[in-house]
C-alpha cells in the first residue's frame, strides 16, 4: 500500500492508530472490534507502516458521535499534538 500510494521514507512508518470502540454497539459486534484490532496489530508486528497502536473502550455511545465521545478524543490529541503558546504568532 505504502509503494503504490508513494509513500516512501522513514516518516511512512511512523502512522500512529487509535480506535475507540463503544462496548454495546449497536451495529458493530464486538468480535469485529478484536478481529480489526489483531489485523491492525499484524500490520504493526509486519512493520508495515503502523508504528504505535492504542485502543479504547469505553461506554455510552451506542454507534454515534455524542458528548460522552470527547473527552476520549481529547485525550488521544493531548498525548499526540504538542501543546504550544495561545498566543497568535502572526505579525501583522
Amino acid at each position: 500500500m505504502q509503494q503504490a500510494n508513494g509513500l516512501f521514507g522513514p516518516w511512512s512508518k511512523d502512522t500512529r492508530f487509535f480506535m475507540l470502540y463503544e462496548r454495546n454497539d449497536v451495529f458493530i459486534p464486538l468480535e469485529i472490534f478484536f478481529e480489526w484490532r489483531k489485523r491492525i496489530e499484524g500490520f504493526r508486528d509486519r512493520g508495515q507502516g503502523i508504528a504505535n497502536v492504542e485502543w479504547k473502550l469505553v461506554d455510552g455511545m451506542k454507534h454515534a458521535v455524542v458528548a460522552v465521545l470527547w473527552p476520549h478524543v481529547r485525550e488521544i490529541l493531548e498525548g499526540v499534538v504538542p501543546l504550544t503558546d495561545p498566543k497568535p504568532s502572526l505579525k501583522l
